[in-house]
């Protein structure tokens, strides 16, 4: 099966380090490609995945801990005569219209309870400008360590996880043996590829990149953790995938076709969502891997993001509520947020 389109779902916001596109659906065997907004999206990672407006000066992406089990909530608790969050495979359609789709996101499976909290992470010291060797090593240790809180974060909300497999590369020089289409990656954002669980890392691309090269962070350990920020953007769009939210996210968006502005709209909740649960989750391993004091205050600053689909400001103050949240997902819910807090 190809995937036929330049961008896929788990793709985040437009806002550098990644800017992110909309999803194309797998049916049949073949994938439909969304065109949004004049933003051809497909790969139904593209739609779950985060916001590319990542730092700023560079090609990247975005505390305490929650309950170490997760919580026990399989899902929000939906009131009197709400539509109930029903998970479906990747090529079956949401149930509902358009209205009974934003309802359900509103209270999806993501924006209650706690993220699981973690205490076996550890990464090797990563330097400021890494070998393939060195980036493939320090992001599989992060994955290990990502895996774990969204298996049991996925677990408790009886919702599926599988963990992807992460192949470093040098754009554009695309694996042969990658399953999506060569023309869907690009230099500035990992390409998730769901045809083969796999997420494919370009050299040079994120935080920990942008931050060693600038002199901002040296420490082989900081610099480490920085990059386990922002795999943890793009795991937070493979959770969206698996749990069936980016599914209603996307058919929502097809449903607004006809309406640009209200598409755009929730385009940009959906990635302060992603780019929210990205944050949390990277603080919900032990304090050693976690982003480092240097990085959170980077990541936090408007400064290190461009404009996208979310602004500089809006991919900032997401961030930042995500990594004080302690892992507290109500606090990612983007969806109830008020306007102006999703510009």
């Amino acid at each position: 099966m190809d995937e036929t389109t330049a961008e896929y779902p788990g793709h985040p916001d437009d806002t550098r380090p990644g800017r992110g596109r909309l999803v194309a659906i797998v049916a049949g065997g073949c994938v439909a490609v969304l065109v949004l907004a004049g933003l051809a999206v497909g790969g139904t990672w593209w739609l779950l995945r985060e916001d590319p407006g990542g730092a700023a000066g560079g090609t990247a992406s975005d505390g305490g801990s929650g309950s170490s089990d997760g919580g026990t909530t399989s899902a929000p608790s939906p009131e009197a005569d709400s539509p109930t969050f029903v998970g479906v495979a990747p090529y079956e359609d949401t149930p509902g219209d358009a209205t009974t789709r934003r309802q359900v996101l509103e209270q999806n499976p993501l924006t209650e309870g706690e993220l699981a909290a973690i205490g076996d992470c550890s990464l090797p010291d990563t330097p400021t400008e890494p070998s393939a060797e060195e980036l493939q090593s320090t992001l599989d240790a992060s994955a290990d360590c990502l895996d774990q809180v969204w298996a049991r974060t996925s677990s408790n909300r009886d919702l599926p996880w599988t963990s992807p497999e992460i192949v470093v590369y040098t754009y554009p020089d695309v694996p042969v043996d990658a399953t999506c289409d060569p023309e869907s990656f690009a230099a500035d954002y990992p390409r998730p590829c769901n045809l083969d669980n796999t997420i494919y890392w370009p050299i040079g691309y994120g935080h920990g990149t942008s931050l060693g090269a600038s002199g901002e962070v040296t420490d082989p350990q900081e610099l480490a953790s920085a990059y386990l920020f922002d795999l943890a953007e793009i795991y937070a769009t493979q959770a969206m995938w698996h749990s069936s939210v980016g599914m209603y996210y996307v058919h929502l968006a097809n449903d607004l076709e006809a309406d640009p502005e209200a598409q755009e709209e929730v385009r940009r909740r959906f990635r302060a969502q992603l780019r929210c649960l990205g944050a949390a989750a990277s603080m919900q391993v032990n304090e050693a891997s976690r982003p480092s004091t240097a990085v959170r205050e980077a990541v936090v600053d408007p400064g290190h993001w461009e404009d996208g689909s979310l602004t500089a400001e809006t991919s900032a103050h997401w961030t930042r509520v995500g990594l004080e949240s302690e892992g507290e997902m109500a606090a990612c819910n983007a969806w109830t947020a008020p306007a102006e807090d999703v510009a």
